[in-house]
């Protein structure tokens, strides 16, 4: 699963990139009450198939915590997670989609 990028988004360095290809981690705190999310950013798929060094990106949101309840929204955290690295990304004006691995 990833989040692929389909807005204009700059690079720490300054670089504009038309899209971009996000992989996220995410850890389930031990009461179920929260989750931490961490993402890195690729320039494409590519780069992250080859093994390159995730990209910073001049947004800087790479880490969040969410509120999180086990018992009404299930185990699949990290659908739930992409959803709301989603939600954190179009509240900044970036657009995205949930994008499942094959």
């Amino acid at each position: 699963m990833s989040l692929i990028i389909n807005s204009n988004i700059e690079t720490q360095g300054g670089i504009e990139l038309s899209s971009a290809y996000a992989r996220i981690t995410v850890v389930d705190g031990a009461q179920g009450t929260s989750l931490n999310v961490n993402l890195e950013y690729y320039p494409t798929d590519q780069a992250f198939l080859n093994g390159l060094a995730p990209t910073r990106m001049a947004n800087d949101i790479s880490a969040l915590t969410i509120n999180y309840d086990r018992s009404t929204q299930g185990t699949d955290i990290l659908m739930l997670a992409h959803e709301a690295a989603q939600a954190v990304l179009t509240d900044n004006g970036i657009t995205s989609i949930i994008a499942e691995l094959n």
